[in-house]
């Protein structure tokens, strides 16, 4: 172990390596030059690099999910909402680390592949349909989303002709050359809008909290802790906002230098970064409209609010760029599909050069002119399709919040799970593993028992008071 430290440590060390010697004169210094805090903030973006990582992931994550936290402090108080929020933040951050790390350690480039080296040749096709279908169902959320936002954008510059439909024809017309690129270091220029937006709707729900809060009646009711059955359901609400899961194992592949310690960075700032911004979001939003608050607390404000317009076009200006990002992995989801079912049935006809061929297939980080065929070919199907069902299901959020919180507990949580346990097994068994092993566990069952009872509560079988009205 000692002997792998050290050739680790003389690995990462620039001056172990064929180095010259020092000059010590006054014209040369022997420490090398590293850029302060600042330069690297402000230093233009790198593919690969952690900033580019850190904006492409929380560009995955933004969706429905951060505009109903306010709702979620309306349905289980202040103190409680922080604390789910806080809570989902540490599993978001926990997961993502554990798959990047295991993702580096086998070498694969995908989540199926990464699931697939640890469960077996059948498990792999399995979570590409899980993660087939819920990025189908974030598309479908962006896309109704934006079909609220951009008419009023419009109607607001005097264009009032600008249907919801029309919107969306074009929103979808825009994000398809961004879909064209196989790697999601193409968008390194566009993922930071997300940020940028996420940083602007918190801000300016900040500064009007004062303002709206005064509007409220007197009797309006400020909650700091509700307990009750609506904890359930508001933390299933705080993972979905967190879920970026489905890019983790290709921004992995992508990240330049992926040494544990810049894994930390990337996963944590992600996480930092999600957490600060979601509890100003939900706090100021719920001290905002108290017990008035909607689901989607954008829809409280009166349309003609400058900022409020300011906080729409941000948040549609991201959701733009969300499509592209969320439809990547989901094409390459389907394409990884076929290309494991090929080699199944291969292995079911006796095919002895499978082996060879699985094992480039799983790790390869070249695309063939086939399989970018096929990704493209599905990048335009899941457009047009979550296209279509936003478009004649306008009312289909509270189904993709249910799809997506059903699939994103499997995604998010208990995929990591399996996956530490299996690639991770020695560090799984230690003191700090059992706990994450556990806490993990725990997180899980809540949230699939959350799920479970919306779905009986639906079918009428149950009639929990889930929310409050």
């Amino acid at each position: 172990m000692e002997s792998a430290k050290g050739m680790s440590t003389r690995l990462l060390d620039p001056s172990a390596v064929n180095a010259p010697p020092l000059d010590f004169s006054s014209s040369a210094s022997p420490v090398p030059y590293r850029q302060g805090f600042v330069q690297r903030s402000f230093a233009p973006l790198t593919a690969g690099g952690i900033r580019q990582s850190t904006f492409t992931l929380i560009s995955t994550a933004m969706g429905g999910g951060v505009l109903c936290l306010p709702y979620v402090m309306k349905q289980v108080g202040l103190i409680n909402g922080v604390l789910l929020l806080s809570i989902s933040s540490l599993i978001a951050f926990v997961t993502m680390y554990i798959l990047i790390m295991c993702a580096i350690r086998v070498n694969k480039h995908s989540y199926g592949s990464l699931l697939g080296y640890c469960a077996g040749k059948w498990v792999a096709p399995v979570l590409d349909v899980v993660l087939f279908f819920y990025g189908m169902g974030a598309v479908i959320a962006y896309f109704i989303l934006l079909g609220d936002f951009l008419p009023a954008l419009f109607e607001l510059v005097g264009v009032p002709g600008a249907s919801r439909t029309i919107c969306m024809v074009g929103a979808a017309a825009f994000a398809v050359p961004f879909v064209l690129p196989r790697r999601l270091s193409a968008l390194q220029y566009v993922s930071p809008v997300a940020t940028f937006s996420l940083i602007l709707t918190a801000a300016i729900t900040m500064i009007k909290a004062r303002g709206q809060s005064t509007m409220l009646p007197p009797e309006a009711p400020m909650a700091l802790a509700l307990f009750g059955w609506p904890l359930l359901k508001s933390f299933t609400i705080t993972l979905f906002a967190y879920i970026c899961h489905m890019n983790v194992v290709p921004v992995a592949g992508e990240l330049v230098d992926p040494t544990p310690a810049r894994v930390l960075k990337a996963t944590s700032r992600v996480a930092f970064v999600q957490l600060s911004f979601y509890i100003v979001i939900g706090v100021a939003g719920y001290i905002s409209f108290s017990h008035l608050t909607n689901q989607n607390y954008i829809t409280n404000y009166p349309p003609g609010d400058i900022l409020i317009s300011l906080c729409r076009l941000s948040l549609s200006c991201s959701l733009l760029f969300s499509l592209p990002i969320n439809t990547n992995p989901t094409a390459k989801a389907a394409v990884h599909f076929f290309q494991s079912i090929r080699e199944l049935m291969a292995v079911s006809g006796g095919d002895q050069l499978l082996p060879t061929r699985r094992r480039v297939m799983s790790s390869a980080n070249e695309e063939t002119s086939g399989a970018r065929v096929m990704r493209i070919f599905f990048s335009f199907l899941v457009l047009a399709v979550t296209l279509t069902v936003g478009i004649l299901v306008p009312g289909v959020a509270d189904v993709v919040s249910l799809l997506g919180g059903s699939l994103g507990t499997i995604i998010m949580i208990i995929c990591p799970l399996y996956i530490f346990t299996t690639i991770m097994r020695t560090e799984s068994r230690t003191v700090l593993g059992q706990v994450v092993v556990w806490s993990l566990t725990v997180a899980a069952v809540v949230a699939m028992t959350a799920v479970g009872l919306m779905v009986t509560n639906a079918m009428r079988i149950t009639h929990l008071p889930l929310t409050v009205n």
